[in-house]
């Protein structure tokens, strides 16, 4: 009988135990499991001084009345570029965040759940393959390990506190931005607007004050053709006497084609100032040999030509007839179908060119 009750005493004493390991190790464990791991106090969040300034101001005042849409405009990339910066620096506290979260997640998964931990602890304590100083060691060793999950996760939890305050001064900071980025694009159209007006304005004025000047300049012209056919005029009419009957300058039609088919002839021959032929010509050296084949002596000098000669309309030139230009500097012999050949300047040859290739001073006739 004793040796019965020693047996049934044994396994007793073992139970009490387990049961007051389990339940000491159990009461620590809850505690460690009830700590707040997502509402770290304001005061225990070490990381608190990371946040930004709250005095620091995101955007400064910007008179755009008197800046440019130019600068405007590099105004507004630099906000933009300081917008998108912010961005990017929320992104890498969100990061941080998530971080912290998995730190905080690992151990509330253990330390939240008190039948975990205890069947842990259970398990520690009837494991017959273990000592009891084995088990005593086993169980402080996962104590340490709770502790120490319990102080990382209490440190997580302050950190993520800190870093959300970060991230919501710098969405205040992104929408002080915001706002100021769209002030300074509504300045950026304003000045445009200014400037194109400006610009558009000043063009028109340009504009006018040319039309202005070729008004005048086609006034002066007029004024002068005017005073030129004034002249021919009375040039004609002092010239009188050698005209026919009804007062028409006689034209002689076999002398006038001789001029003109002489003339004709030397097309291609270069223009040399002075010259009269046979190889080279000036413009009136080219009206002087013409005539003189023709059998009649004229002057070399297109000055002298023109105060030799007597004056005849447009409706009347035929061939051989003197066309003047450009102030009775350069001379022409008509050849018919509107056309005249000369020699025009150096660098050029003889040829034949339209009747009003530059303005005509007057039509004569030797």
């Amino acid at each position: 009988m004793p040796s019965q009750q020693a047996e049934h005493r044994a396994p007793r004493e073992k139970s009490i135990f387990i049961r007051r390991s389990v339940a000491a190790l159990g009461t620590g464990l809850v505690g460690l499991s009830s700590v707040t791991l997502l509402g770290a106090s304001p005061a225990a969040a070490d990381g608190a001084d990371k946040t930004p300034d709250s005095g620091e101001k995101s955007v400064e005042s910007v008179d755009y009345g008197d800046m440019s849409s130019k600068d405007i405009q590099k105004h507004v990339d630099g906000l933009t570029g300081r917008f998108e910066d912010l961005k990017g620096e929320i992104e890498d506290v969100q990061g941080d965040i998530d971080q912290n979260r998995e730190i905080v997640d690992d151990a509330s998964e253990l330390l939240g759940n008190d039948k975990s931990t205890l069947d842990i602890a259970a398990a520690t304590v009837t494991d017959d393959e273990l000592s009891f100083t084995e088990k005593v060691s086993h169980l402080f060793d996962f104590d340490g390990k709770l502790t120490e999950k319990r102080d990382n996760a209490t440190e997580a939890a302050a950190e993520i506190e800190a870093l959300q305050g970060r991230v919501q001064e710098t969405k205040d900071r992104l929408s002080d931005l915001t706002g100021e980025i769209q002030t300074a694009r509504a300045a950026y159209d304003d000045a445009k607007k200014a400037e194109d007006e400006a610009k558009k304005k000043k063009a028109e004025e340009e504009a006018a004050r040319k039309a202005a000047e070729e008004e005048a300049e086609a006034a002066a012209e007029a004024e002068a053709a005017a005073a030129a056919e004034a002249e021919q005029s009375s040039s004609s009419d002092s010239d009188s006497g050698s005209s026919s009957a009804d007062g028409t300058v006689s034209y002689d039609a076999q002398t006038g084609n001789a001029v003109a088919d002489f003339a004709l002839a030397q097309q291609g021959k270069p223009y040399v100032f002075g010259a009269s032929g046979p190889n080279a010509f000036d413009c009136s050296g080219l009206v002087s040999a013409a005539y003189s084949a023709a059998g009649i002596g004229v002057s070399g000098n297109t000055w002298a030509l023109w105060d030799q000669t007597q004056s005849i309309g447009r409706g009347d030139l035929q061939a051989g007839d003197l066309v003047f230009y450009n102030g009775q500097s350069h001379v022409g012999i008509y050849v018919g179908n509107g056309q005249v050949v000369h020699a025009p300047q150096p660098g050029e040859s003889v040829k034949v060119s339209s009747v009003d290739m530059m303005g005509i001073d007057g039509y004569k006739r030797a």
